[in-house]
């Protein structure tokens, strides 16, 4: 995937900037934000290449902050939202799915506009909302209300 090695090359050369800068470049500019086109319009949310890309990211993390991220505990609290005492930092494996299906629930309207009518339900993503609505879940009005797409 040439958006691996391209976060490999980036990687190298923000060694050459101050921890800041290059800590903000790679959380708003680089890492996420390259992948997420791709990620809203193919379903990767399967792909082994996410959790390369996410090792990539850590690495280079480290090599940035110039602190260990290899525990699992420190890397799972890096990856909080900053409001919860993370850095903020997004993983790719954990953003696919639900930037796929939302891609997809987004373009309903328009498919079902384009397509003939004996193919509105063939949309092919039936396990991909198969494996992200059982984790769903929403609190309304102090319930728990399962969600649908």
């Amino acid at each position: 995937m040439a958006k691996l090695s391209e976060l490999q090359r980036l990687g190298e050369r923000l060694k050459l900037l101050s921890a800041h800068d290059a800590f903000f470049l790679l959380k708003n500019c680089f890492s996420l934000p390259k992948l997420a086109y791709t990620l809203r319009c193919a379903p990767y949310y399967q792909s082994k290449l996410l959790s390369q890309y996410d090792d990539v990211m850590r690495n280079t993390l480290e090599n940035v902050l110039n602190i260990q991220l290899s525990d699992t505990m420190t890397w799972a609290q890096a990856v909080l939202p900053v409001a919860s005492g993370g850095l903020g930092v997004r993983l790719a494996s954990d953003v696919a799915l639900p930037a796929f299906l939302s891609s997809v629930v987004g373009s309903v309207s328009l498919l079902r506009q384009i397509l003939p009518e004996r193919l509105h339900d063939s949309v092919g993503t039936d396990d991909a909302q198969g494996r992200y609505i059982p984790c769903c879940s929403v609190r309304v009005a102090g319930q728990m209300c399962d969600t649908a797409i």
